[in-house]
């Protein structure tokens, strides 16, 4: 049985029935949670005869292919937004993740409406709120939302959905998918979503590349802290698009006594983007926060000053402290002459460190390329 809605999803439900006018925006580099509930939403105000657009700071990854054949995701083009009622922010809630999208929401005379399942910054900038953290992924308050508003979900809407959910959940195996998940995934399918096409187009479509860049992450992977924490990183590299970081990320987190799985990903802009995983009890979002970032327990990221080298020795001190083990640089044995978050004779810069026997390092051998 369903929680009765509050005082405040009720009021984001008198907006979505009466005003006419929608622009749906998502957080820079679109996840499938983004695109999933812009998708659902997007299908759903359609339904109720509103005029609704989608647009993000940047398109859709060549992944989401089969969302965008039949949604039109726009790419902001810097000259405004257009005429509108509402802006709907859907899967997070801090202004700065819109990028250059951020000054002309600010300064809309429109209302603004958030729906999100992260936990929302102290300081209420929105007008209108549709919360909860419980929710396993944004796309499911969208489901809840379609209920609520008595419009049956069409395919389009359920395969946005389901991808909101399944990508959130890690393809149902993290541990946030519970029944209420479950059961609306059951509910996605019969409404016309394709589990098998859907996992096809997110996981099946991989490049010739990915396997070699996988391989070549995984070779310089980073055991610290007694092998509570598992560092990989991807330096910029204007020739070569990576595109296998989430892979490999996934991998190290199974790896037993992982804690806390770090990616580091150098950005053309010189930033330094952070993506965060947790097993047990470490508290993820507690680390992306102190950088300004956010997420969940479990799963969390930010946007760290570069450049690399530096970014790596502040994140490393940090995750370090997180699971109650000496940071780099503060353990005894300390190697001479390499400085906290510096990488070691010979790695150029690339690596994470090597500090001592308290934080540890420990390397696979060198995969097959």
């Amino acid at each position: 049985m369903r929680a009765p809605i509050t005082e405040d999803q009720s009021h984001a439900l008198d907006l979505l029935r009466s005003a006419q006018r929608f622009v749906l925006v998502g957080h820079v580099r679109p996840d499938g949670d983004v695109l999933g509930s812009q998708g659902g939403l997007w299908s759903v105000l359609r339904a109720l005869g509103k005029q609704v657009r989608i647009i993000n700071p940047d398109l859709p990854e060549t992944q989401f292919g089969f969302l965008s054949e039949q949604v039109p995701y726009e790419a902001f083009d810097g000259a405004g937004l257009p005429d509108h009622d509402v802006i709907v922010m859907l899967d997070f809630a801090e202004l700065s993740r819109t990028g250059p999208m951020a000054s002309s929401i600010d300064a809309a005379a429109s209302v603004k409406l958030v729906i999100d399942h992260h936990l929302p910054p102290a300081k209420a900038w929105w007008d209108r709120a549709w919360v909860d953290r419980s929710a396993a992924a944004t796309g499911l308050l969208v489901l809840e939302i379609a209920r609520e508003l008595g419009v049956p979900l069409d395919a389009t809407a359920a395969t946005s959905i389901f991808t909101a959910l399944a990508t959130d959940t890690g393809w149902f195996r993290h541990s946030n998918c519970d029944l209420v998940a479950m059961e609306a995934a059951a509910e996605l399918v019969a409404a016309g979503a394709d589990p098998h096409r859907i996992h096809r187009a997110l996981f099946k479509t991989r490049t010739p590349q990915h396997p070699r860049q996988v391989g070549s992450m995984l070779a310089d992977v980073r055991y610290l802290a007694e092998g509570r924490i598992a560092y990989l990183e991807i330096p910029y590299d204007d020739e070569t698009e990576v595109d296998a970081g989430d892979a490999a990320i996934d991998l190290v987190r199974d790896v037993a006594g992982v804690e806390i799985a770090l990616l580091l990903r150098e950005l053309a802009d010189g930033q330094v983007k952070l993506s965060a995983r947790s097993e047990g009890d470490a508290d993820v979002y507690a680390l992306a926060a102190s950088f300004g970032g956010g997420g969940h327990r479990k799963a969390s990221g930010a946007e760290l000053d570069g450049p690399l080298d530096q970014a790596r020795g502040r994140l490393l001190a940090a995750a370090t402290a997180l699971v109650g083990a000496a940071a780099p640089g503060e353990a005894p044995g300390e190697a001479p002459g390499e400085a906290p978050g510096e990488a070691p004779s010979g790695r150029g810069g690339d690596g994470a460190g090597s500090n001592s026997a308290e934080i540890e390092e420990r390397r696979p051998g060198r995969m097959a390329r």
